[in-house]
């Protein structure tokens, strides 16, 4: 699966909670720490950790263009 896909899957997530009220800021950086964390669905290793918060990032920034 392309990165893409999964940016653009991350955003029709991020999208719907925010229709529905939730702060996905607030979301999006309580997941990144417990990516960065040791939480289940963190990944091993610092570079891959470090890639996935970027998708993140990525996906907070798409979510802000089409909520404005």
């Amino acid at each position: 699966m392309s990165a893409d896909f999964s940016v653009k899957a991350l955003v029709a997530v991020l999208c719907e909670l925010e229709k529905e009220g939730a702060d996905v800021e607030a979301f999006a950086q309580k997941v990144k720490a417990g990516i960065m964390g040791e939480e289940t669905y963190s990944p091993s290793g610092m570079a891959k950790k470090l890639q996935v918060a970027d998708v993140i990032d990525q996906a907070i920034e798409y979510t802000k263009k089409y909520s404005n």
